[in-house]
């Protein structure tokens, strides 16, 4: 792999039984869900072997990342941070790391500690979607769902362009109660 970058993450973790759950995105955010593998071969780095302990965020660094290996400099909107220093010497980038599920619980880790916050309400309202494109996975918003939309912002990362502020219609995936209420 003489002078080539190699790189190998996973966006998130999946329960195959383990906490009596399967799947992927269920609060709380187990290790086995939140701690994701990131392996990176960075030929300039002149290491190879080793294990980091330097808190990253992938899927806001990587993109910093590769562009700088092609000696491209990252947009001034992008949050992340390049990781060559970090590959080389096991630099920190950040302090702490927030990570979570938009309606969902919000955690901030250290890299030792997280601290988790769950809704306060199982309704968890208000809650938007804050959209230019108002698709759901599968398929775009119903009309119902658009009627009570209203144009905002700009946000700072939507480079002077307003979006659509869409109220979530309800939070029903999420539990009604704690998780660990239903295992007592």
């Amino acid at each position: 792999m003489e002078g080539h970058d190699a790189d190998v993450w996973t966006d998130h973790g999946f329960l195959l039984g383990e906490h009596d759950l399967w799947a992927k995105c269920v609060m709380p955010y187990y290790e086995e869900v939140a701690h994701t593998p990131l392996f990176i071969w960075d030929p300039r780095c002149d290491c190879a072997g080793q294990r980091h302990q330097a808190l990253v965020q992938p899927a806001i660094d990587l993109g910093p990342t590769l562009l700088e290996a092609f000696s491209v400099e990252a947009t001034a909107d992008m949050r992340g941070c390049a990781l060559r220093n970090t590959i080389r010497a096991d630099t920190p980038v950040r302090p702490a790391a927030i990570f979570g599920h938009h309606g969902g619980q919000v955690n901030i880790s250290d890299g030792r500690y997280v601290y988790m916050r769950s809704p306060a309400r199982g309704e968890n309202t208000p809650l938007y979607n804050y959209t230019i494109m108002p698709a759901h996975m599968r398929e775009l918003f119903p009309a119902a769902e658009l009627r009570p939309a209203e144009l905002v912002g700009p946000l700072p990362f939507t480079k002077n362009c307003p979006v659509l502020k869409i109220p979530v219609p309800s939070a029903g995936w999420l539990p009604q109660q704690p998780i660990w209420h239903a295992a007592l």
